[in-house]
């Protein structure tokens, strides 16, 4: 069953997508509430609430790191172990800083061998 203004809640849910933690439930909300308004039962909602889910996750797990791997020219398994590091070591504020960190590091220690070899140190 298509449920009437898809195409506007589909725009606010990507949009939300966009605030960490809130956002992606935000969207998923009011998929929801206009599902149940358009269709009178909660079967849908399932398959909305699935649908987020499964969304979601391929976000996280597949995207994110893949693009946040780009954009500080690290591998993506590295962004990954960094983001499960700092989370298991400082929480949330770990994860947040711990990209540009291991980012900073990596420079450190390439720019450091590199003049370490180009000034014969080693």
């Amino acid at each position: 069953m298509i449920i009437k203004y898809y195409l506007l809640i589909g725009a606010f849910a990507g949009l939300a997508n966009l605030i960490p933690f809130l956002g992606p439930v935000a969207g998923a909300v009011s998929a929801v509430v206009m599902s149940v308004l358009d269709t009178g039962g909660f079967v849908t909602s399932v398959y909305i609430i699935a649908a987020f889910i499964v969304m979601k996750l391929i976000d996280d797990i597949i995207v994110q790191p893949l693009v946040v791997a780009r954009s500080v020219e690290m591998h993506p398994l590295l962004v990954l172990l960094a983001v499960l590091a700092g989370g298991k070591l400082f929480g949330i504020l770990g994860m947040l800083l711990s990209v540009p960190a291991t980012g900073f590091l990596k420079i450190v220690i390439s720019e450091s061998v590199a003049n370490f070899r180009r000034y014969h140190l080693t």
